[in-house]
């Protein structure tokens, strides 16, 4: 007898890559003619905006460039001038199981930055760029239904509910906004660095809509009227949304902002002098759904043999996730009076497993600039690392995504800088678990005579046996055993255990 199964398939996104990438980036740059000698270097700040993303068979690519700021004191000056340079990066990933239907999500941020003096006239820049990039193929899983099977065929079904992505959706906008800087702090002209952040406050899906609201935090350090050093940061807040395919309720969403372009500009406000601000954002949503989906992981006939057909699976589970706030407290010997401004870069962060421990580890680069006790403007770079150890189940794995919980700050403290970095580690714990469910198959008959067979089988019961097991066992059903033995649970109990035939 043949076993016919209905198969349905369902419509499902199946993350083939997850992957840290980061390219370093150098470049040469000249001193214009206008401009005096280099005396020394004060630092670098780089920006990372995404131009592209392209998904080929077997690779992927991501393009953008590198705004750098490039702060120095020039001979016998003491105001420090500043350079641009534009540096553009390509990164590309090769992987089998990417497609031209892949869809891509990307996050880039700069992790380090420098410059050096090649002579009194040439900067040499480097800069390092490190993106997440993840990838989602569309598929297909196929469950079976074992509705109308025959009474002979006795199946042991297990529903199970799996988190899957069904849906990657992406929406580009731009945020313009006037700045105006304190009336006690004017602008002179002078912007030695700008730095835009994007913070995510809240989101949520409505109907086919993946609805956030988030800030733009804009650092700013320029020279004011007297030609000193200030700095200041604007929150600009924004309300967006990404159109979706789908109805969705209470399903879950991530989103990775991106910053696709850049722009800020002097303008004549009401007020006085100003800044205009141009941000290009792309938000990019993936939504997950629980698909609930059951499996009939066992099988036996009544009286013949089956010769059952199995189809496989492998979902990645989540196990855990959770976000960690740490602070990172630490002090450097320097004799500094005054901190003008801080900066933190974060590197990727670094997972090393050990027994049913995993360490993870995210190095971190802050840059202070700082008055000595001499009056002179001095820079410094503090390299560090947050480190955080968490249980892990075993053959899972941990993923981790670290971000800034806040603006870093340097206190000076005697002859020391006390450094304070807030960090917020995003950790999910997942494993890949291994399924299966009958789909097809054959039930052989067997003759047998009805002398070799008794009526009834008494057999003596551990506590926490499977009368699954035990019908397989002897041929029965797990209806007639609750039945014959007024049963309620689905395990017995210590004693005798009556097992009709």
């Amino acid at each position: 007898m043949e076993l016919a199964f209905t198969p349905k398939p369902m419509d499902s996104l199946k993350q083939v890559l997850r992957e840290y990438v980061c390219r370093e980036e150098t470049a040469d740059t000249i001193v214009p003619d206008s401009f005096p000698d280099v005396a020394r270097i004060l630092g670098a700040n780089a920006v990372a905006v995404m131009r592209s993303k392209e998904s080929r068979s077997g690779s992927v690519s991501i393009s953008g460039g590198i705004r750098c700021h490039v702060m120095y004191v020039a001979e016998g000056e003491t105001a420090p001038r500043c350079l641009e340079v534009y540096l553009p990066y390509t990164l590309q990933v090769d992987n089998p199981a990417l497609t031209e239907q892949t869809q891509i999500q990307v996050r880039c941020h700069v992790k380090s930055a420098d410059a050096r003096m090649v002579n009194s006239r040439k900067i040499a820049v480097r800069v390092n760029v490190c993106c997440l990039i993840c990838g989602y193929e569309p598929t297909q899983i196929t469950i079976f239904d074992h509705e109308a099977l025959p009474d002979q065929l006795q199946i042991h079904q297990v529903d199970y509910a799996f988190l899957q992505p069904v849906e990657c959706s992406e929406r580009s906008f731009q945020v313009m906004e006037e700045i105006s800087l304190p009336a006690n702090r004017p602008l002179c002209g002078v912007v030695y660095r700008y730095e835009p952040t994007v913070e995510v406050l809240e989101k949520r899906i409505a109907g086919n809509k993946a609805v956030f609201k988030g800030v733009v935090r804009l650092d700013i350090l320029y020279a004011t009227e007297n030609g000193a050093l200030s700095t200041h940061l604007a929150e600009i807040p924004f309300s967006q949304y990404c159109d979706l395919q789908d109805l969705y309720d209470e399903e879950e969403m991530k989103l990775l902002m991106e910053i696709t372009g850049c722009d800020l500009e002097r303008a004549t406000l009401q007020d006085g002098e100003g800044l205009q601000l141009t941000l290009h954002l792309l938000a990019q949503c993936l939504i997950s759904r629980k698909i609930p989906m059951t499996f009939c992981e066992d099988a036996y006939a009544l009286n013949g043999e089956l010769l059952p057909q199995w189809q496989e699976y492998q979902f990645l589970n989540r196990l855990d996730h959770d976000v960690i706030s740490r602070t990172l407290r630490e002090s450097k010997e320097l004799p500094a009076t005054d901190v003008v401004d801080v900066q933190m870069q974060l590197d990727m962060p670094r997972v090393n497993r050990k027994g049913d421990k995993a360490e993870i580890a995210v190095p971190i680069c802050l840059h202070a600039l700082y008055y000595d006790d001499q009056g002179q403007l001095q820079s410094v770079n503090h390299r560090t690392e947050v480190r955080e150890e968490l249980s892990l189940a075993e053959d899972a794995h941990c993923f981790v995504t670290a971000l800034a919980g806040g603006a870093p700050t340097v206190l000076p403290t005697g002859n020391s800088l006390e450094f304070r970095c807030p960090i917020l580690l995003d950790v999910e714990c997942m494993a890949k678990e291994d399924y299966r469910s009958l789909c097809g198959g054959e039930i052989r008959q067997i003759e047998q005579k009805k002398a070799e067979k008794p009526a009834v089988v008494i057999r003596r019961t551990q506590g926490g046996e499977r009368l699954w097991d035990i019908a397989k066992t002897h041929n029965s059903t797990v209806e007639r055993i609750r039945r014959a033995n007024h049963l309620e649970s689905e395990q017995t109990e210590n004693g005798i255990l009556l097992i009709p035939t």
